[in-house]
């Protein structure tokens, strides 16, 4: 493990009383100001993101939304609490969650193009994550004033990059 990785991971088990045997950062995600891991704990593997534009206000009501998400019938990652029951913590100026992690797998270009049914039934769960959230207002504190004034350029994902490229690609 690298030196942030072992200190994230000796976090997680202080406060959540995990024995964190294996770590491994994933790709992909919407804001270059986050990073995830998935940790292979004794209990199963979870997902710690660390985000330094996320408060931990934020992270509370992203738990109460991942509730309803789930509630309406969407699979949906857990927050996982901390032994003190708090929904994040912070390290080295982030906040940090820890989720159950889903087993999935990324669309990738081919199946733009060769397997509809993937791309349809992702669309079809993101309504529902979608429609699960009508009317809920998220707290003032979750948008960061450089994206009220900057372009979308702040925000990014390599992976949904790719596959819109893809996209593109194919309905020329």
């Amino acid at each position: 493990m690298t030196a942030p990785s072992k200190k994230i991971a000796a976090e997680v088990g202080a406060r959540y009383g995990l024995d964190v045997r294996e770590m491994a950062r994933l790709s992909g995600g919407y804001d270059k100001s986050a990073t995830s891991w998935r940790l292979e704990t004794e209990r199963g593997s979870v997902v710690v993101r660390v985000d330094s534009g996320m408060d931990v206000e934020t992270a509370g009501w992203l738990r109460d939304i991942q509730g309803l998400i789930e509630a309406a019938g969407v699979p949906c990652a857990r927050f996982v609490l901390s032994e003190d029951r708090a929904a994040a913590f912070t390290i080295a100026g982030a906040t940090a969650t820890l989720c159950s992690f889903l087993d999935g797998t990324p669309l990738s270009c081919s199946d733009l193009r060769d397997d509809l049914r993937k791309i349809r039934a992702a669309g079809r769960a993101l309504g529902r994550i979608h429609r699960a959230g009508v009317g809920i207002e998220a707290p003032r504190s979750t948008v960061r004033a450089e994206y009220v004034e900057a372009d979308a350029g702040d925000l990014a994902d390599i992976e949904l990059d790719r596959s819109r490229a893809c996209a593109r690609r194919l309905l020329r």
